[in-house]
């Protein structure tokens, strides 16, 4: 999932319609023309330039974008409470602000979206075919449906960010972005004391687990390599889950196939080779515990797959 922008959304939009505190958006796919409704908060002071990444970040916050829509779709971060009627008096809203509550309406809905790197447009799961990624395919198929189970999954990955025993304000701001108010402030979550067996065994049985163990994979390979420590917590997860842990492995190298596809997107725009993309790209899938081989053989998938050119 590439950066969201309001100039890579703005194409989609098919409607929106303005409310007192929201905006009411229908987002067409190019390529299938199916529509799919969602909702963005609009706050008086809240722009355009609050929501979306600078244009000239790096890598690591190329990935953090990315991961911070897909938590954000995955967890309902950005799902909106209507609380006045639409005939009720409007404030005035700029541009920019009703702007952004386009860029967090699609950001609700954004797991339903593929980047494609040759056109550089979003296009639906749906039509996105033979072009998805393991990592796709199972939220696609395995949906964190239960409220509760979104609340374990956010703790889950407030755990995996605080690791480390520090959080940059960065880091902090980055959380903020997708931890859903609804589900408890990210500060109260790092005072929490640490998930249970019991907890993590109380979630719905089924492949949603698969897909909260893979998320945690996702946001800890997305900085740096693991150290022995690091690890041992995400298959202390998989066990509390009851996720085998051949399956907590092949869900690992999801994540790291996943972020290695989104650094390979910032390498080939509309399909043309970009060296300096291209090398920090190799160079993560490296820092993430893939092999040369492993990082080559997913880099000439990549370009198949999207039809792309050295």
């Amino acid at each position: 999932m590439a950066e969201i922008t309001y100039e890579s959304v703005e194409p989609l939009l098919k409607a929106a319609e303005e409310h007192p505190d929201h905006i009411r958006c229908t987002f067409a796919c190019p390529v299938t023309g199916g529509e799919v409704p969602s909702l963005g908060a609009l706050v008086k002071g809240v722009e355009l330039e609050d929501v979306c990444p600078g244009a000239e970040e790096g890598l690591l916050g190329s990935l953090q974008s990315a991961l911070s829509g897909l938590f954000s779709s995955v967890l309902g971060g950005q799902s909106v409470q209507v609380t006045r009627a639409p005939d009720a008096q409007h404030p005035a809203f700029t541009d920019s602000e009703r702007k952004a509550g386009i860029v967090q309406a699609f950001r609700a809905v954004a797991n339903q979206f593929v980047w494609d790197p040759r056109t550089e447009r979003w296009i639906s799961a749906e039509g996105a075919g033979e072009l998805l990624t393991d990592f796709d395919r199972l939220l696609k198929v395995a949906p964190i449906a239960s409220e509760e189970d979104r609340k374990i999954a956010a703790r889950m990955l407030v755990e995996v960010a605080r690791a480390d025993g520090q959080v940059t304000p960065t880091e902090w701001g980055f959380l903020t972005s997708f931890v859903p108010s609804a589900h408890g402030a990210v500060d109260t979550y790092m005072d929490a004391p640490p998930l249970t067996p019991e907890e993590l065994d109380a979630t719905d049985r089924g492949a949603a687990r698969d897909t909260m163990l893979m998320l945690a994979w996702a946001l800890a390979h997305v900085d740096h390599h693991l150290d022995e420590e690091e690890t041992e917590q995400l298959l202390g997860y998989a066990t509390g889950l009851k996720i085998p842990a051949e399956r907590a492995r092949e869900l690992q190298t999801y994540a790291r196939h996943f972020l290695l596809e989104q650094a390979l997107q910032r390498a080939y725009p509309k399909g043309k080779l970009k060296k300096g993309p291209r090398k920090d790209a190799l160079a993560h899938g490296k820092r993430m515990g893939l092999s040369d081989e492993e990082v080559a053989a997913f880099e000439e998938r990549f370009k198949r797959r999207w039809g792309v050119e050295d």
